[in-house]
């Protein structure tokens, strides 16, 4: 570790951990990310690289030469861009001009992201996924050349996902985000035809595996499992006996309640299948002024009862 403290990053770290810091990480995790970025300064001496050249490529070429420590932590490239990013907005180091065709896709990114934001109310984390897949397919289809969605085709949707899912590391939601791309593309006319029907979805295999029901034998077992557990026994064993039980819900109570007071004035059960529709009439007591209910209830009272006004 001593050869790492002094780098030519190093009069920058300080900075970088404010950041950090003021987004609430704790002084262990800042810590790490110091000790990580020393090891990715360390690759930039080695290179001739200084901090005013470090362009995000290189800083993730850069990242992906240092091994990450164990599994949970950050990727040391990813936290490389992050430090890159920051050199930018102190101007430290400036931006690399954009080619026409990074500058298109860079547009076309950035309306997504907009759409996401705007129209379908995602999540921070889920939008940087979405973006993320985007950005992978636009790579694979188009690589450095200029993105035209229009010459996109159901071929190229499945060879995607077919490249995604033979890495190692195979993800679950990847239908989902490039269904959500394509499905902006198509509302924004970018492509003619909607490739998110061209989408394979996703085997559900594990459902497949799962019993639909258990034998007597295997109900018992279930619950001497919870039931011997030392640690959670009681709370596991309590939860597994209500589920093992079958439950019949075969009643309904029909409630008449008077708005300003709270009281119930007409209480009427029947079997489950009577629907609220037909017990309309019996929940009224023939002296309201006015009638809160669903529109069933509204429908079924038109004729019958003199209100003067109907809530549904």
């Amino acid at each position: 570790m001593p050869q790492y403290l002094q780098t030519c990053i190093e009069p920058y770290l300080d900075s970088f951990a404010e950041s950090f810091a003021a987004e609430n990480y704790t002084a262990g995790t800042v810590k790490t990310y110091q000790s990580i970025l020393r090891k990715v300064g360390h690759a930039m001496d080695v290179e001739g690289v200084s901090p005013s050249a470090l362009t995000l490529d290189f800083a993730e070429h850069l990242g992906r030469k240092v091994p990450r420590k164990k599994t949970g932590t950050i990727w040391p490239y990813r936290l490389a861009r992050q430090f890159v990013q920051h050199l930018l907005d102190i101007g430290v180091t400036q931006p690399v001009p954009l080619t026409e065709a990074q500058q298109a896709r860079a547009t076309l990114l950035a309306d997504f992201e907009t759409y996401l934001v705007k129209h379908r109310g995602l999540s921070p984390r889920t939008i940087y996924h979405t973006l993320r897949f985007a950005n992978r397919f636009l790579d694979h289809r188009f690589g450095d050349t200029t993105v035209d969605p229009g010459r996109l085709r159901p071929a190229d949707v499945i060879s995607f996902i077919e490249h995604v899912l033979a890495g190692a590391r195979r993800d679950k939601t990847i239908a989902t985000h490039v269904r959500i791309f394509l499905q902006y593309l198509f509302g924004s006319g970018a492509t003619a035809t909607n490739l998110a029907l061209s989408v394979p979805k996703a085997a559900k295999r594990w459902g497949a595996r799962l019993p639909r029901h258990l034998s007597l034998e295997g109900v018992e077992a279930v619950l001497a499992c919870g039931r011997d557990n030392p640690r959670h026994g009681a709370r596991d064993y309590a939860m597994l006996l209500i589920m093992a039980h079958q439950w019949h819900f075969g009643m309904k109570a029909h409630i008449g309640a008077d708005t300003a007071h709270g009281l119930v004035h007409t209480l009427e059960v029947t079997t489950g299948k009577v629907s609220d529709y037909s017990m309309a009439e019996t929940l009224l007591h023939g002296d309201e002024q006015t009638a809160h209910g669903d529109r069933g209830y509204a429908d079924k009272t038109a004729g019958t009862n003199q209100l003067a006004s109907w809530y549904a």
